[in-house]
């Protein structure tokens, strides 16, 4: 599975952890003061970890800012 940051930057986290999961990939997320947001859906994308070819089932770090 190709992870493409365009993809999923600047959507909220609860978006992006829905399509990584679709694609066979779990997501992790966390904002960047640390923790979890109390909410996903509004809750800014800014990065991702791993990027590029990631093997269907790893863990995809998502960072994302609470708005």
């Amino acid at each position: 599975m190709t992870v493409n940051p365009v993809d999923y930057v600047g959507r909220s986290a609860s978006v992006a952890q829905a399509a990584l999961q679709q694609a066979g990939l779990e997501a992790e997320i966390g904002t960047v003061l640390g923790g979890e947001p109390s909410d996903p859906s509004r809750c800014r994308v800014l990065y991702l970890s791993p990027t590029g070819e990631v093997p269907r089932g790893e863990t995809v770090s998502v960072t994302c800012q609470e708005f």
